[in-house]
């Protein structure tokens, strides 16, 4: 759920819309107020407080002061009610008139069931001794949405078929993992993995300041260090430096100052039931590749499935376009700020990064306002009986003690976590049940294979 905390927000120039069904005025009550709808999220409050209130709450300030204080000349409790009100009577009136407003407006936000984002913004505040107290709020609150469409979407599904080079390159890479490094002394060959500081430099061979990556790993001739890059470095021992240039197709050629560290050379084991063995619980090269694919599978389902979530959502938001209230936005933003800086990354450019990050703040609140709302209309709330359900089944899955797991979800920030998850699969689970849903079958991309 986004949260965060009050945000400073400069004042907006922003008149009213007119809308007759959401203006409600409270004329038959003590309160005296009319809400209007500025935007979906955003209202504008007028309370209208008349004088004798405000006179009748300052007299009686008035009088309470008057026991507790002395005055030369006078008994405590018995200085004249003109002469307090002549020293203290100002100061008194604008204590009231804050106590009224702020008084005032909580009654309005309870009655009108108004939730709120953001601390209210007095547009305008008049005060008349004869006519009263009149002031104009401006406030934004969390928007009711309308959804015109979450049922019958339709959706696509990718369900990957795992080819056999893909285990091929899946164990292709387990053997680099495994590799025996040995140090080269006659020069590096292609397929050798130089460790090296690049210096990119002119043509006159003078450093381009910011152009230097220290400490980079390279095998010469594949990937980014192709064979025409690779081919320089032929022969390059330890502790050598060599210029090279990189030719760029249409371009102008860039020039690099090698210094190499070291160069090593990785042996690969061979691919026999020995290496499946060494690799762990795996009684031979078949068993591997079988563990392989399996997994690839898994993967793949899940990742299937998160990306069907993803459009999911994507059709909801499209289907269903809404304005989001920009206190919430930034809210979340500050949030993801916090986050950040708890990692220790203080020293970063934060306007740039909430500018990067804003689309993902509104499509997250976007998805957090459908989920309360279908929440709402189709009776999805997770209950506390829902909640120790799953703590028991998750107890009996994981062969743990129920007692202790009970105590880790009593705490309450903890459960409140646990029982948003629960709701928005409960959420996903319905809005699938009532989508038309197109298996696709496509080839898997490669996989990373995620070996101890």
């Amino acid at each position: 759920m986004p949260s965060g905390v009050g945000v400073r927000v400069p004042p907006l120039a922003l008149a009213p819309i007119p809308l007759k069904i959401l203006v409600k005025i409270k004329e038959e009550e003590t309160l005296d107020y009319s809400v209007n709808e500025v935007q979906a999220w955003l209202r504008e409050i007028k309370l209208h407080v008349p004088a004798e209130e405000i006179q009748q709450k300052t007299d009686e300030k008035i009088k309470e002061l008057r026991q507790k204080i002395s005055i030369p000349g006078f008994r405590k409790g018995k200085a004249p009610v003109d002469m307090i009100r002549l020293r203290f009577g100002k100061a008194i009136l604008e204590e009231m008139l804050e106590d009224v407003i702020q008084d005032s407006f909580r009654e309005i936000v309870e009655k009108e069931n108004l939730e709120i984002i953001r601390s209210p913004e007095v547009r305008e505040q008049n005060w008349d001794d004869h006519k009263g107290l009149d002031v104009t709020f401006e406030v934004e609150i969390e928007p009711d949405i309308v959804l015109k469409k979450y049922t019958g979407l339709y959706l696509t599904k990718e369900i990957h078929q795992i080819a056999d080079d893909e285990i091929d390159k899946a164990i292709e890479r387990l053997r680099e993992k495994n590799a025996v490094v040995q140090p080269v002394e006659e020069g590096a060959e292609l397929g050798d993995y130089v460790h090296a500081d690049l210096q990119e430099v002119d043509a006159g061979g003078l450093p381009i300041l910011g152009h230097k990556a220290e400490d980079i790993e390279f095998p010469l001739g594949e990937g980014a260090f192709d064979k025409e890059f690779g081919e320089q470095l032929l022969g390059v021992k330890k502790d050598e430096e060599r210029r090279i240039v990189d030719p760029e197709e249409g371009k102008e050629d860039r020039y690099y100052a090698v210094k190499v560290k070291d160069v090593t050379r990785h042996i690969l084991p061979e691919i026999n039931d020995d290496f499946a063995k060494d690799l762990g619980d795996y009684e031979s090269i078949e068993d591997l590749r079988q563990k392989i694919l399996g997994y690839l599978e898994e993967e793949n389902k899940r990742r299937s499935q998160e990306n069907l979530i993803d459009s999911l959502i994507s059709a909801l938001i499209s289907e269903n376009p809404f304005e989001v209230p920009p206190q919430m936005i930034d809210n979340l933003l500050d949030v993801y700020v916090e986050d950040i800086k708890k990692q220790a990354k203080s020293d970063f450019d934060v306007d740039g990064f909430k500018e990067s990050e804003k689309p993902t703040a509104i499509r997250s609140i976007k998805w957090y306002l459908i989920q309360k709302k279908l929440a709402e209309l189709e009776n999805l709330q997770v209950t506390d009986a829902d909640v120790e359900a799953y703590i028991e089944k998750l107890a009996e899955e994981k062969n743990q003690s129920l007692k202790k797991l009970k105590a880790k979800y009593s705490l309450k920030n903890r459960r409140e976590k646990l029982k948003d998850r629960l709701q928005e699969e409960k959420i996903i689970d319905f809005l699938l049940k009532n989508s038309e849903i197109e298996e696709v079958e496509i080839k898997s991309t490669e996989q990373k294979i995620l070996t101890d």
